[in-house]
C-alpha cells in the first residue's frame, strides 16, 4: 500500500493546510473561556435560566426569579444532547453556545417545550430563511464545475472573506446539478425554503425526501407533492446529526457528506466542508461491498420505510443495493442509537473507527505521528472516555506489523478562542455554533490539547474570519525539510463532535457500545484512493 498521501488537486485539500498550519506551530493555550457572549448586554431580552449563570451576571429586577421558575421544568441535555432544540435557542434550532447546568428533575421527565416557546422558534427560522433567500437570489445564477470523484474535500463558499479564500469553494447548487430522479437529504436542521432558492433545481426534482428531526417546529413548509418528510425516531437523549445527501440519476448515485446544516448561516457565515463521489449501477452478479453495507444498515437504522418514486419503485435502504460501490474512495464511519453487542459493536461509533484502522498497513514514519481533532461541540466528558476515545483512533500497523502507536504528544485539539469568535466576520453571533458549556471545556486533560482556529499572523486560506463548523479528524507525519512534505496516515470528515453520544461509550466491561444520536462521517485512506471512480454521472455545460 501508498505510504504517501498526496491527493492531486489543491482545490480538494485546501483544507488540509487550513487545519495542518496551525499544528505545525501549534500554540497551546488553556481557554480562559468559552462563554463568547456575556448576557448582560441582553438585559431584560436575556434568555438564560441556568443558576450558575445568574452568579456571574447581573440582570434586571425580577428576571432571576423568572428565569429560575422556568428552570426547573427543563432538562438540559449533555454533549451532542446538547443540540437538542429546546436548548439551543439562540440560533433557531441549530447549535448553541453557553454555560449549562443540570438542574432538578423527576426520574424519566423530558422537557416540555411550551407553545410560545414553538411559535419563537417559527420566527427565528423564517427570519434566518428570509435572510438567506435574498442571498441566494442575488447570487442564483453563478455557479462551478464540481467534480465528484471523491478523491478530496471541497470547502463551502463562505461570506465575509477575502475572495481568493473562495477560488476554489463550491455551493450547494455546485453539487446537485443534472438530470436528477430524486433526491435525499438528512440533516440535524433544514430551512426548506432557504434550500429550494439556494438549488434551483430542487423545485423541479419528482421526489425529495428530507430526513431530519424537529419536523413539528416548520413554520409554513412549502407544500408540494413531491416532498416527503421524516424525522427518524431518538432515544430520550438523542438527535439526528447526520449530514447525508443522496441523488439518484438514470446511470447511478451521487454521495455527498457534508459538516454544514442546510442553512444559510452554515453554508454563508462559516468554514464548512463536503466530501462526494459519483457510483454506477452495478453490473450483473456484482457482489456487495462494505460502502454499500453501510450504507444500506444506516438508512435501515434510521427506521424509514420508504417512499413511492414516480415510475412506481419504491425508494428505501434496500434501493441502495442496485448501485456499485465497490470502488469508493473513503470508508463510512456512522453511529446509529443503541446498545450494540458482539459484531454489530464494530458497525458504529469508534468502534468502527478502531476495525477499519486496524486492518490498515502504514509506513513506518506514521509511527507515534501527531493526531489533529477539530470539532464545533464539546460534550461532557471523562479522562477515561478520552482514554478509550484515543485508542480507537490510534489502531493501524505498520509495514514491519508493529503498531504505529499513541502519539508522542496529546492530541493538538483545534478551537477557537473568544478574540478569534469576537473578530470573525459576524462576530460573537459565531460563538452560537461553537458549543462548549463550561463545565466541558475547563478541564485539564483537555486544557493541555487545545490549539487556536488560526496560526499567528499568518492565514494562508483566508479562512481566519470564518469561524469553524467543519468537523475533521486526521493523523499526520509533520514536514522535517522544505523537500520533505508533510503526509496525511488517514482524514475523517462529517458530522462527529468530540462526545460520547456521537461516538460511543464502551459499557460492561467493553462488551457493548452505546451510543444515543445518529452521526455520519467518511474516513479517507492512502489504500483507496487508487480506486477507480469511473466517470461523472452528469456533464452540465458551465457558463464561462
Amino acid at each position: 500500500m501508498s505510504s504517501d498521501w498526496n491527493p492531486p488537486g489543491k482545490e480538494r485539500c485546501r483544507f488540509l493546510l487550513l487545519l495542518l498550519l496551525p499544528i505545525l506551530l501549534p500554540i497551546l493555550l488553556p481557554l480562559a473561556s468559552c462563554d463568547t457572549v456575556p448576557s448582560l448586554r441582553y438585559g431584560v431580552d436575556c434568555n438564560r435560566k441556568n443558576p450558575q449563570h445568574f452568579e456571574q451576571y447581573s440582570h434586571p429586577k425580577g428576571k432571576k426569579e423568572h428565569a429560575t421558575k422556568e428552570e426547573v421544568e427543563v432538562i438540559v441535555l449533555d454533549s451532542d444532547e446538547d443540540d437538542h432544540p429546546r436548548t439551543k435557542r439562540s440560533r433557531a434550532g441549530e447549535e448553541h453556545a453557553g454555560p449549562s447546568s443540570k438542574v432538578p428533575r423527576k426520574e424519566g421527565a423530558r422537557a416540555a417545550p411550551s407553545m410560545e416557546e414553538d411559535e419563537k422558534l417559527a420566527r427565528m427560522l423564517q427570519e434566518e430563511e428570509l435572510r438567506g433567500l435574498a442571498a441566494s437570489g442575488a447570487a442564483r445564477n453563478g455557479r462551478r464545475e464540481f467534480v465528484a470523484d471523491g478523491r478530496g474535500f471541497w470547502l463551502f463558499h463562505t461570506d465575509g472573506i477575502e475572495e481568493p479564500g473562495n477560488e476554489q469553494a463550491v455551493r450547494l447548487r455546485d453539487v446537485v446539478q443534472g438530470d436528477v430522479l430524486w433526491a435525499i437529504f438528512t440533516n440535524y436542521m433544514v430551512q426548506e425554503r432557504w434550500l429550494l432558492s439556494e438549488i434551483a433545481l430542487l423545485s423541479s426534482i419528482p421526489r425529495v425526501v428530507f430526513m431530519y428531526p424537529f419536523l413539528s417546529s416548520l413554520a409554513s413548509p412549502p407544500s408540494s407533492s413531491s416532498i416527503v418528510r421524516y424525522a427518524p425516531p431518538t432515544p430520550q437523549y438523542g438527535v439526528h446529526h447526520s449530514k447525508v445527501m443522496l441523488l439518484g440519476y438514470n446511470t447511478g448515485v451521487r454521495v455527498v457528506v457534508m459538516t454544514a446544516n442546510h442553512i444559510h448561516g452554515d453554508h454563508y457565515d462559516m468554514t464548512d466542508a463536503l466530501w462526494a463521489q459519483d457510483f454506477p449501477l452495478k453490473g450483473e452478479g456484482e457482489e456487495r461491498s462494505e460502502f454499500e453495507d453501510d450504507l444500506v444498515s444506516y438508512f435501515q437504522a434510521t427506521q424509514w420505510k420508504g417512499t413511492t418514486l414516480p415510475c412506481g419503485s419504491k425508494l428505501d435502504a434496500q434501493y441502495l443495493r442496485r448501485y456499485s460501490f465497490k470502488n469508493a474512495r473513503a470508508k463510512i464511519v456512522a453511529s446509529v442509537p443503541g446498545r450494540h453487542q458482539g459484531e454489530k459493536m464494530h458497525m458504529w461509533g469508534h468502534m468502527k473507527m478502531r476495525r477499519i484502522l486496524s486492518r490498515e498497513t502504514f509506513d513506518p514514519l506514521f509511527n507515534k505521528c501527531p493526531m489533529v481533532w477539530q470539532c464545533t461541540s464539546i460534550g461532557s466528558l471523562s479522562e477515561k472516555w478520552i482514554e478509550e476515545f484515543t485508542s480507537s483512533l490510534c489502531e493501524g500497523k505498520n509495514t514491519e506489523g508493529k503498531n504505529i502507536g499513541r502519539p508522542e504528544e496529546p492530541p493538538h485539539f483545534i478551537w477557537p478562542t473568544m478574540e478569534e469568535v469576537r473578530t470573525s466576520s459576524k462576530g460573537y453571533t459565531m460563538g452560537e455554533s461553537i458549543p462548549g458549556f463550561s463545565k466541558n471545556v475547563h478541564k485539564p486533560f483537555l486544557l493541555k490539547m487545545f490549539c487556536r482556529w488560526s496560526s499567528g499572523s499568518s492565514d494562508p486560506q483566508l479562512r481566519r474570519r470564518a469561524m469553524p463548523h467543519i468537523k475533521t479528524w486526521l493523523r499526520f507525519s509533520p514536514s522535517s525539510s522544505p523537500s520533505s512534505p508533510t503526509r496525511v496516515a488517514w482524514i475523517l470528515l462529517g458530522s462527529h463532535n468530540l462526545s460520547g453520544a456521537a461516538w460511543g461509550r464502551l459499557e460492561k466491561n467493553a462488551s457493548q457500545i452505546s451510543i444515543t444520536s445518529y452521526e455520519f462521517s467518511v474516513l479517507l485512506l492512502p489504500s483507496l484512493l487508487h480506486n477507480d471512480s469511473g466517470s461523472s454521472l452528469i456533464n452540465p455545460n458551465f457558463p464561462h
